[in-house]
């Protein structure tokens, strides 16, 4: 089991680095330079390569790439080209209203203070942590969503054979439907229309309903397919023909069931959560949820780079993190694959 570890451990770590490189170099490639978005038009180039020199986009990109890990030993990500710490987008004077409210009472002392912090680039990993719990919440919230409905659908299934093909053409008609354009009409129909759910921010446990029920699709249709298979599957097996036959009821065959193929569904959920990510980051977006997907949307619009790599190790990290679990959980699950052990 050890070795087992220490394989997984270093080949996850040569991934993330060579995922973290990739990103490095190519942001620098593509067109856009954000010394000149950060400075404004009419700045003398004296300025700008200044600016270019003190974010140390002057150096050759091994250089840079081998001064950020330098620093990301030791916990620094680097600080945000445009996010101050007062929380202001663009290196101004900002953050909260209800923030500046606070200090600007504190008299002219308050005001300088605004200026200062205002000037103050946040650090990169503050802001990926201060988003993390809710962009978490909402995935968490997506897979009970998923589980349940499929597990819904299976149980129909089960008990009714004659629904079994309607229910299968239904998980088929939900794959094929995109993600943007359910987000899209759901925000539509249920929001601006019907007023049952919040459209768009963050003010509590009822604005992550809908987005969690849009994302929950992703998840239907296949958990369904492996639920429906190993169903049939388990039902042929020795032991289940001779509960049925000894008279166990339905619902606690599917019970029986159900344990068994525990091991198939988390196997599932665990590979699904790299794809789940990335339809956070689009559902983010469009509901104006305040997480890790949306900064990063607007990092990428921006140029910041150094929230881009932050935001692309963090994914990365969650992926490995996610499959080096499932690895471990179905070992433990299912005695017949635990090789590592």
């Amino acid at each position: 089991m050890s070795w087992f570890l220490f394989k997984r451990i270093v080949r996850a770590i040569f991934t993330v680095l060579a995922v973290t490189f990739i990103i490095f170099s190519v942001i620098r490639i593509i067109p856009g330079d954000p010394v000149r978005m950060i400075v404004t038009g009419t700045a003398p180039e004296s300025a700008v390569e200044e600016l270019r020199k003190e974010l140390g986009l002057d150096k050759p990109v091994p250089t840079q790439f081998l001064d950020f890990l330098k620093k990301a030993v030791r916990g620094d990500l680097g600080e945000s080209f445009f996010r101050s710490k007062s929380g202001a987008v663009g290196m101004s004077v900002g953050g909260s209203s209800v923030e500046r409210m606070k200090i600007v009472t504190k008299g002219v002392k308050g005001l300088k203070q605004l200026e200062e912090e205002a000037h103050k680039r946040a650090p990169v990993t503050n802001l990926i942590i201060e988003r993390i719990p809710l962009t978490f919440t909402l995935m968490i919230l997506t897979l009970l969503l998923g589980l349940l409905i499929s597990s819904i659908l299976t149980f129909l299934s089960f008990i009714s054979r004659r629904w079994a093909s309607g229910i299968e053409s239904l998980t088929v008609f939900i794959q094929s439907i995109p993600n943007f354009w359910l987000a899209i009409i759901a925000l539509l129909i249920f929001s601006a229309k019907l007023k049952l759910f919040p459209g768009a921010g963050y003010r509590g446990f009822k604005y992550l309903i809908l987005p969690s029920l849009v994302l929950s699709f992703i998840l239907i249709a296949p958990l369904f397919k492996i639920m429906h298979q190993s169903m049939i599957r388990i039902l042929n097996e020795q032991f289940m023909i001779a509960a049925e036959a000894r008279g166990l009821s339905r619902m606690k065959l599917y019970g029986h069931v159900l344990k068994h193929f525990l091991s198939s569904i988390i196997t599932f959920l665990g590979l699904q959560l790299g794809p789940l990510f990335g339809s956070t980051i689009i559902v983010e977006y469009l509901f104006s949820l305040p997480g890790v997907g949306l900064l990063f949307i607007y990092a990428v619009l921006q140029r910041d780079y150094p929230l881009i790599v932050a935001g692309v190790m963090f994914f990365s990290a969650v992926f490995i993190i996610s499959n080096f679990l499932v690895d471990i959980l179905h070992g433990w699950l299912d005695p017949r694959a635990r090789e590592w052990a």
